[in-house]
């Protein structure tokens, strides 16, 4: 169990990560170094909704929330889109007569 200074400076770090994102546009890694916070800590309290909807009122904390879903969506759509390429280019790739997709070299 969190002792009430320790609450505290979760909340206090967590307003520090949520101006960075939405204020600054910084993305996660940006926001550790900005912060000197580990990047760890940085996603979970981005990831704590309970946390988040205890210190901002309920308007803000749903903008937040979607904010928040929205950076999280496009970053796994570019690291799939990051995978497949270096997966391609790793191993390479055939195409059909037709200049379909067939498979990989190896």
């Amino acid at each position: 169990m969190l002792s009430e200074l320790q609450k505290e400076e979760r909340r206090r770090k967590l307003s520090v990560c949520v101006d960075c994102l939405i204020g600054k546009r910084m993305n996660q890694k940006q926001i550790s170094e900005f912060t000197g916070f580990p990047s760890s800590t940085v996603g979970n309290l981005l990831r704590d909704e309970k946390l988040i909807r205890e210190v901002y009122n309920e308007k803000d904390a749903d903008f937040i929330i979607q904010e928040i879903n929205i950076y999280q969506q496009n970053n796994k759509h570019d690291g799939l889109i990051s995978g497949g390429i270096n997966s391609q280019n790793l191993h390479g790739f055939e195409k059909d007569e037709s200049g379909k997709f067939k498979g990989n070299k190896h």
